[in-house]
């Protein structure tokens, strides 16, 4: 007599284990998505709230003392150690440009697509890239009373980078 060997079925508490396996990797590589989101939006917001206050606060200096305030404002932030490195253009009625400062570090942004329309008032936000990265430049705009358009713009370069450690750290 022969006896066939019978399939080998996996019992209840292997079927368990794995369940439980595929629910809690699941569940983990959501946690760690849903925190990667979060930090990304919390990292640009606060990009954002940088940019729009200092937008703020320039535009009134100028307004209140001109292009020399404004220098002036500038030159006390990195003499305290409070300067965030930004972009900043003022531009005239005539769209002509009165005053422009950019770190020298970004190098790879270039200056024929600061006269885009988006750029020259068209939107309150605005976005350039870099040549040779994936960094962009992150603007706003806003035009005073007197027509003078006022752009403050950020690198995403630390926003990148402590992403890139995050993902390299969570995979």
């Amino acid at each position: 007599m022969s006896s066939s060997p019978e399939p080998v079925r996996p019992t209840f508490g292997l079927r368990l284990a794995l369940w439980y396996f595929v629910l809690f990797v699941t569940g983990s590589v959501l946690v760690v998505a849903l925190a990667y989101a979060l930090l990304a939006w919390s990292l640009r917001a606060q990009d954002r709230e940088v940019i729009e206050s200092t937008l703020v606060r320039y535009a009134r200096t100028y307004e209140r003392g001109g292009l020399n305030a404004l220098t002036r404002e500038i030159a006390a932030e990195r003499q305290t150690g409070r300067y965030e490195p930004l972009f900043v253009r003022v531009l005239a009625r005539g769209e002509s440009a009165v005053f422009f400062d950019m770190p020298g570090d970004w190098t790879g942004f270039d200056p024929a697509q600061l006269s885009s329309p988006e750029l020259m008032g068209g939107q309150r936000w605005a976005e350039i890239g870099a040549a040779r990265s994936a960094e962009r430049l992150e603007i706003a705009s806003a035009r005073l009373r007197d027509g003078t358009l006022f752009q403050i713009g950020k690198s995403t370069r630390t926003r990148d980078e402590i992403l890139r450690r995050f993902r390299g750290l969570a995979l």
